[in-house]
């Protein structure tokens, strides 16, 4: 894997997805502060230049609500859907209400539909969204996957099959194999191996077999001692229904494993750029042979070039 290029983007960028189609790449970025606030989604060419912000949601006032952070991002066909947490200000302060909401817009930040889910109360912290055949997966990983009918609203409640306990401590992002297949990723709980000291912040890799009502997961390579503020948040994505590419957040790295070869991991890279030891790839996606992986931390986009695997 060889280093190509890398652009900036709006601090504190959460979330990458590219349009094939037209060659497009779009990122999303939330910085809650109240001296530099910016929470975009902004379109890039496939090299990196700035072509324009899409949607700002801070003046954004086409939603139900007066404010929300966007959380994860996906695009399919002439669709984007994000999903975001909508806010309420109470007094100076801005607080998240207890579900989510996803927004349907066309590829020039149009909107097309609100699906509205923030009055659950059973279920919180939502955290990772995917999109197939017209249906948009949203879950925090806790209990249900939320299916929601993109040309009608109507959702189902998919119980995540879970044996035993569940194998995992957090999940920050979703990819969809297929309807029976789902993958998520987060944070693995602590000491899943008594023998490596340094496994705070493992990932995990765990696919729910809704056909056999099972969870299946493997771990990282990737082992950190890291112990912070923020919960462990890696980025997945699948090429070809075959690779599983894995940017690890706290470990730095990007690794890649084959689900034809029993999850054999095949690569893992360290994510250094430009002499930038101090990294955390939140997201990653693909274009060709091409790889994006966003760092959280500087507020970048790195483009690798991957030799044919």
């Amino acid at each position: 894997m060889t280093y190509t290029s890398g652009f900036s983007t709006e601090t504190r960028p959460v979330a990458i997805a590219i349009d094939e189609k037209q060659g497009f790449v779009y990122v999303a970025n939330h910085h809650p502060s109240t001296s530099n606030f910016s929470s975009k989604i902004q379109r890039f060419s496939l090299e990196g230049d700035l072509r324009e912000t899409v949607i700002d949601f801070r003046t954004f006032s086409g939603g139900l609500y007066e404010r929300y952070s966007p959380v994860d991002l996906c695009i399919d066909h002439d669709d984007m859907v994000v999903l975001v947490k909508p806010m309420a200000q109470t007094g100076d302060s801005w607080a998240t209400l207890s579900g989510f909401c996803v927004f349907q817009f066309d590829l020039n930040g149009n909107l097309v539909n609100e699906f509205d889910f923030s009055r659950l109360e059973d279920y919180r912290d939502f955290s990772a969204m995917a999109f197939l055949n017209d249906f948009i997966y949203v879950t925090s990983g806790q209990f249900v996957i939320v299916r929601i009918d993109i040309n009608g609203g109507q959702a189902d409640y998919l119980q995540i099959p879970i044996t035993n306990d569940r194998p995992y401590f957090h999940v920050s992002d979703m990819e969809i194999q297929s309807e029976e297949c789902i993958y998520i990723t987060g944070q693995a709980p602590y000491k899943i191996d008594s023998t490596v000291i340094n496994d705070v912040s493992i990932c995990h890799v765990s696919r729910l077999d809704f056909r056999d009502d099972t969870t299946y997961t493997f771990y990282s390579s990737a082992r950190t001692g890291t112990m912070a503020a923020m919960l462990n948040n890696p980025g997945l994505a699948i090429k070809g229904n075959r690779y599983i590419y894995l940017a690890t957040f706290y470990g730095r790295s990007l690794e890649i494993y084959d689900m034809d070869d029993d999850n054999e991991l095949i690569l893992q890279e360290n994510i250094q750029p430009e002499g930038t030891d101090d990294t955390l790839p939140i997201d990653v996606a693909f274009y060709e042979d091409d790889v994006y992986i966003v760092d959280h931390k500087n507020d970048k986009v790195y483009i690798l070039s991957l030799i044919h695997i």
